[in-house]
């Protein structure tokens, strides 16, 4: 993890005569060399997740080395505060002797740190243990991970060196319009981080470390965040055609064209077909665990999507694949920025041109955009389109749901209303005869 003043990294140590290898800490201070600090612990490889820098699993080996490196990347936090705060960036030296200090580290043992009262506790200390210790405990997807890693890196650059329990309802107003007027952030992403605090706060309160009530104190009403405000990019089923007939001269484009088609004739979400099995294909469904909620959905396979499936059987695992433990993928998925690159570029190929509305505000401003239409699609357009085709093919709501893992009626209005003026627009064909 990197931080404005050193960074911080977990990594197994590898030996040739064991499979186990030894866990260790490596900090490396702003223009300094890394500075290793053994934990005491070993795992095997495939306890260790290289990506996130973790354990993976639910064993108590797994449990006790994540709840180590929260502790340890505390410590750690902690130091650098103290030494920022006196504008010094610690030696090799400094470092080893702080670190033996807070954590009472006896010569060949596990350290255990003791948190520090909460009157100590920064802001950023407190929340680099949040994202550990989230990351221990909790099967995220990585997205979210990466979303509060950035968002720490935002915090960094407000007010870092906080006490905890100064955070209150004028400080969250604060931090709202910085947002707003320097970083000139949407109202969406407003919303989005204001989530993440009083999420970050909760669990703070949790573990003894914040006694204020800023999370619950201050809920303001962020234009143009909701599912109301937000506008539902889809295609239509004429322009599904154009991009399934469309014949691409670069090999990567037909991968990412395909790999979006499946996700409009699934509606699965793009971090599920990522993580898609050749194991998870029946013969007339897919069943799989879904990466944002956990849930097991069971969706039929269509025509269409069974052979955008046979078409890449035996398809080889990409990098990412491999990390996720993915050896006989279902599709070749690249990375969402990847493939969302790929689609803005194919869709204009293709001519998904139409000059499109775009709604977004920024604080209480409102801003209105035409622009390509090409420009705003991205990889979750096509559970977009697969909802919308659905509902005006006359499937009943409560089936796509069932397929889509949606779990509120609410979440489908927007979608339904999109469908009837498409029916409605249909109906007025009718006024031509």
């Amino acid at each position: 993890m990197i931080h404005k003043t050193y960074t911080i990294r977990f990594i197994l140590h590898r030996r040739k005569d064991t499979p186990r290898q030894h866990l260790q800490m490596r900090v490396t201070p702003r223009g300094g060399k890394p500075v290793s600090f053994a934990t005491g612990l070993s795992l095997t490889e495939a306890e260790w997740d290289p990506l996130l820098g973790r354990a993976k699993g639910r064993t108590e080996a797994a449990a006790e080395a994540n709840t180590l490196m929260a502790q340890w990347s505390q410590v750690v936090a902690n130091i650098f505060s103290h030494y920022d705060s006196l504008h010094i960036v610690p030696t090799a030296e400094q470092l080893r002797r702080a670190f033996a200090q807070a954590t009472e580290l006896a010569e060949g043992a596990t350290a255990q740190y003791v948190m520090q009262p909460s009157a100590s506790v920064t802001l950023m200390s407190s929340y680099t243990q949040f994202v550990l210790d989230r990351k221990g405990e909790s099967t995220w997807a990585r997205g979210t991970v990466t979303a509060l890693q950035s968002f720490r890196r935002m915090l960094g650059d407000f007010r870092p060196d906080t006490p905890i329990n100064n955070i209150d309802e004028a400080w969250m107003g604060e931090f709202h319009r910085w947002m707003v007027s320097e970083r000139q952030l949407q109202g969406v992403t407003v919303d989005g981080n204001l989530v993440k605090m009083r999420w970050f706060l909760r669990w703070a309160r949790k573990k003894g470390l914040y006694s204020g009530t800023a999370d619950q104190d201050y809920r303001p009403k962020v234009k143009g965040a909701g599912e109301r405000n937000r506008a539902i990019v889809y295609l239509t089923r004429e322009e599904l055609r154009r991009v399934e007939e469309y014949e691409f001269s670069e090999a990567h484009y037909d991968v990412a064209r395909d790999v979006f088609l499946f996700g409009c004739y699934t509606g699965l979400r793009m971090s599920d077909i990522l993580k898609l099995s050749r194991a998870d294909i029946r013969d007339d469904h897919i069943s799989f665990t879904t990466v944002k909620t956990n849930h097991v959905l069971n969706v039929p396979l269509n025509d269409k999507a069974r052979a955008i499936l046979e078409k890449y059987a035996g398809c080889q695992p990409n990098r990412r694949q491999k990390i996720m433990g993915v050896m006989q993928p279902a599709l070749p998925t690249p990375a969402d920025k990847t493939m969302n690159k790929h689609l803005h570029k194919l869709m204009a190929e293709v001519g998904i041109d139409e000059p499109t509305h775009h709604v977004y505000y920024i604080g209480s401003e409102r801003h209105d955009e035409i622009v390509p239409k090409c420009q705003l699609v991205t990889t979750h357009t096509a559970r977009h389109t697969f909802i919308v085709t659905a509902i005006s093919l006359g499937i009943p709501i409560p089936v796509i749901m069932e397929w889509t893992g949606h779990s509120g009626y609410n979440a489908m209005r927007p979608y339904i209303a999109i469908a009837n003026a498409t029916s409605r627009q249909a109906m007025s064909l009718f006024n031509t005869l």
